[in-house]
């Protein structure tokens, strides 16, 4: 798992190669000065994000790839956000502390998925036949 502050330098770190996406190389290559001097990098560094900014574009002009990011970060988004909603309701709701919430919620999703996974098994049986 990350720690908070490698989260926070791989933030950095894509916020940097969005932001230079639309930079050539003769463009970073007049600024680098500059930015070995502000980001405190080398010549090295530079290169694996000129690198970086070159596997992000060309992995984006793949329509099927764009979409498909596009819909994980939605999907995340939406399920992180009902995942606060329930913690939030289960704290609420039975009056517990943190640790409880999230214990009550992570042992309600392991009974969830196997029942869902056997229902959707005998609704293919039923259909098939």
């Amino acid at each position: 798992m990350l720690t908070a502050l490698s989260r926070r330098d791989v933030i950095a770190l894509f916020g940097a190669a969005l932001a230079l996406n639309g930079a050539d190389t003769p463009t970073i290559g007049a600024v680098a000065p500059q930015l070995e001097r502000s980001l405190h990098i080398g010549n090295t560094e530079i290169g694996l994000l000129m690198g970086l900014v070159r596997v992000v574009r060309y992995t984006l002009e793949v329509p099927n790839n764009a979409l498909l990011i596009v819909g994980s970060a939605l999907g995340y988004f939406f399920f992180s956000g009902l995942q606060t909603f329930g913690l939030l309701f289960v704290r609420g709701r039975y009056h517990t502390g943190q640790a409880t919430a999230e214990l009550v919620l992570a042992l309600r999703a392991r009974t969830i998925y196997p029942r869902d996974v056997a229902t959707a098994a005998a609704s293919q049986e039923r259909v098939a036949r």
